[in-house]
């Protein structure tokens, strides 16, 4: 099998779709010596060593949205005849196949947050969402999502039928022991580059409305004020209007490296994901794989992933988070069973399944089993 990846929106920084498309093209390249992927890549002046590491197509007319949408269902028909590519992964979600020619066609659409959310989307967000996805019933061969939630919501917002989609969880490389201890070991330095007390929570990628972090930061008030010293560090973009007071506790940090991320996760009092909604929950799973306690919401796919393995709380309650909080600041016994039960349940959701899943697909898909 020759399989077309495309990488539209994944030039330098890899968000969680980027790291998606990647591990699951390196899990497909170990797994399964019968697939042979190759990277469409629309940024060929990329750093990224994963386009190095791959056969690559340039597509630099699809690097920007417009052009997906406009140039993306004739450039990628002439790119599968003229590579002779079997089938066209879009790990993306756009699904931008309205004019299919000969070559098989699967996206994974990973959840159905601009259906639920629209007003958090723009414009063209919104127009792909209601026009591109729908079509997906007729413009693919099948649609690959990441969760059972998000399949549930695909089929209440879309026309997309049960047969057509297929749950294929995403992967963790979760980290040995010695990792972790070498991790937690480091945490003397990480206190001290920003300024952290004994005890922080986590909170990873808050920018978005949906991810709820303005309640995290109010419970961080509330906890302070009782007299708890803790901070709230924030990866990522801030939430729109917030800004790092002195004395506040919080620490916006930006985009972090692999190994900074990796330190944040090993030592933090527990790892904060009180979003309103996740197709999967990769912040939540990470911490896990860190023998890290995580309290989330009890919404869409966190349920799933973490099973009894954290604490939950009530998005649109503070003082549940409060509570949460306090009580992973004070019991360190409970604090560590949920850190080494999320350390178990993490490790079983692999790459390698992830690949074998999707294989699958591609197989059933290349023989014509799905229509």
């Amino acid at each position: 099998m020759k399989i077309g990846l495309l990488t539209y929106g994944m030039n330098d920084n890899l968000t969680g779709i980027g790291q998606y498309a990647m591990q699951l093209s390196y899990a497909l390249k170990a797994a399964s010596p019968s697939v042979q992927i190759v990277l469409l890549n629309p940024y060929p002046r990329s750093g990224l060593p994963w386009y190095r590491n791959f056969p690559v197509i340039p597509v630099p007319g699809l690097a920007l949205l417009p052009g997906v949408l406009l140039a993306g269902p004739v450039t990628l028909a002439s790119v599968a005849r003229r590579f002779s590519l079997d089938l066209i992964h879009d790990p993306c979600g756009i699904a931008p196949f309205v004019f299919p020619g000969r070559y098989k066609r699967i996206v994974t659409i990973h959840d159905a947050i601009p259906f639920i959310y629209p007003q958090y989307y723009p414009l063209l967000g919104n127009i792909v969402y209601r026009t591109t996805v729908p079509m997906a019933r007729w413009s693919t061969q099948a649609v690959l999502t990441v969760s059972e939630s998000a399949k549930a919501d695909l089929l209440r917002y879309t026309k997309l039928s049960s047969a057509q989609i297929f749950v294929t969880p995403s992967g963790m490389n979760v980290p040995t022991l010695e990792m972790l201890q070498t991790w937690r070991l480091a945490a003397q330095e990480l206190r001290a580059k920003w300024n952290l007390p004994h005890s922080y929570f986590l909170v990873v990628g808050a920018g978005h409305p949906r991810k709820n972090s303005e309640r995290v930061i109010a419970a961080l008030g509330l906890l302070r004020e009782s007299g708890e010293e803790a901070a709230l560090v924030i990866t990522g973009a801030p939430p729109q209007g917030f800004y790092q007071q002195e004395g506040s506790g919080i620490r916006f940090v930006g985009h972090v490296d692999d190994l900074t991320l990796h330190l944040l996760y090993a030592n933090a009092s527990g790892v904060l994901v009180p979003s309103y909604y996740e197709g999967f929950g990769f912040p939540a799973l990470e911490a896990m794989a860190h023998g890290t306690a995580v309290v989330a919401s009890p919404v869409s796919a966190l349920p799933e992933v973490m099973q009894d393995t954290g604490l939950y709380a009530d998005p649109d309650k503070t003082e549940a988070w409060v509570d949460a909080m306090r009580s992973l600041i004070h019991d360190e016994s409970t604090r560590q069973a949920l850190g080494e039960a999320g350390y178990l349940r993490a490790q079983q959701f692999s790459w390698r399944q992830t690949a074998e899943q999707t294989t699958a697909v591609y197989t059933h898909v290349l023989r014509g089993a799905v229509s």
